[in-house]
């Protein structure tokens, strides 16, 4: 959902009714956000109470958010783009981030003005969130095996 663009009534309803039959299946729902978390929220606690769980695709905040969404079932996943704006902003948001509600993406290796490899990303993850791994594999096997 993108509460910036012009059709967001139009992608509201399109979303309740993905929420509807992920309910009615009991299935995930990756969701990307665009300034748009009270609505997810409010459409979640209505019709969304059947998910499985919620995956927020290329999570970068606000990080008020995390902890209703961590009620709510939700993994977040996080790209290069998450470093963008800061290094401080990053270990913020990834402090709030509970380890085992974590997914790493490989969807923007190439994000302009982030990293040359995803490893990288990986290594600042790990590093950020104080995990020792032996090497990078380590750290997506496990955030995987949460999910």
């Amino acid at each position: 959902l993108d509460n910036t663009k012009p059709d967001s009534v139009l992608q509201a309803e399109v979303f309740t009714k993905q929420l509807m039959v992920a309910s009615e299946y009991e299935r995930c729902v990756s969701i990307h956000n665009v300034r748009s978390e009270g609505l997810i929220q409010r459409l979640m606690k209505i019709e969304g109470k059947g998910c499985r769980s919620v995956i927020l695709h290329s999570f970068t905040g606000p990080v008020a958010t995390i902890p209703s969404f961590v009620k709510m079932n939700a993994y977040f996943s996080v790209s290069p783009r998450l470093m963008l704006k800061s290094r401080e902003n990053a270990e913020l948001i990834l402090s709030k981030i509970p380890d085992e509600r974590l997914l790493i993406e490989t969807d923007a290796p190439s994000t302009p003005g982030s990293f040359t490899d995803m490893r990288t990303f990986i290594a600042d993850i790990a590093e950020i969130k104080g995990i020792e791994v032996d090497d990078e594999g380590e750290l997506v096997a496990a955030c995987l095996a949460q999910f």
